[in-house]
């Protein structure tokens, strides 16, 4: 179980985290939703352990966030610019599943997410889709227990957003914990076994029978700022 505990955190003196608690189990999908610069992805980088946090605890089985046993049990890419420009798609497969000592096959990968015509292809030759499709292989070569998405479907096509819904139920039968930031409410509810708002610094669990985009409207939308374009 990932735990996190009375979690907060501060830039300078203004404050993006409060008190926050999350356990998440295997074979959850946790998806969290919150507007652009609220604290999705401060919240996912503290998990991942690239930024440094003063108040609060964050464990995965018993090792604590500290720990490099526990960093090996996470996988997290923040986006595409976090790509080798001049590595090739096998490449950047290669390099994950030595550094992580996977035992997933690189070439089973490139079969199942059809990517052997773009093998030798350097990064920054690809599209941004292609980009996004390659981030998102890197999290299965992994084989991390732990794996933490940030708006993943930024670039892909409706084909492509099938293909990373199928990923995570792939990934889920075999019992990951993931964590899956989203603008995308109605592909969200699709995926996720549950859903968190990251509302006023803290996290609120919302009713996955709901309507996903009243709720969003009751805690995110302010009226009064809403001009009338008539």
């Amino acid at each position: 179980m990932l735990k996190i505990n009375h979690l907060s955190f501060s830039y300078g003196k203004k404050k993006i985290l409060d008190n926050i608690d999350l356990a998440v189990e295997p074979c959850e999908i946790v998806g969290l939703v919150a507007p652009n610069g609220t604290g999705k992805t401060t919240l996912l980088k503290i998990i991942a352990n690239t930024l440094p946090y003063k108040s609060g605890n964050i464990s995965y089985k018993e090792f604590s966030h500290e720990e490099i046993s526990y960093k090996k049990q996470l996988f997290f890419l923040e986006n595409v610019e976090t790509l080798f420009n001049d590595l090739t798609v096998y490449d950047h497969l290669a390099l994950v599943k030595k550094v992580w000592k996977s035992n997933v096959e690189v070439e089973e990968i490139m079969e199942k997410f059809s990517l052997q015509k773009i093998r030798n292809t350097p990064i920054k030759k690809l599209s941004l889709g292609l980009k996004q499709s390659v981030l998102l292989t890197l999290y299965v070569i992994s084989d991390a227990d732990v794996l933490l998405f940030d708006e993943p479907i930024n670039g892909l096509d409706p084909t492509n957003i099938l293909v990373l819904n199928k990923m995570l139920l792939y990934l889920q039968k075999k019992k990951k914990i993931m964590l899956y930031s989203s603008h995308n409410l109605e592909n969200l509810n699709k995926v996720a076994t549950k859903i968190l708002f990251l509302h006023e610094k803290n996290l609120v669990e919302i009713d996955k029978q709901s309507n996903l985009q009243e709720e969003y409207q009751k805690h995110f939308v302010s009226w009064d700022s809403v001009k009338d374009w008539d």
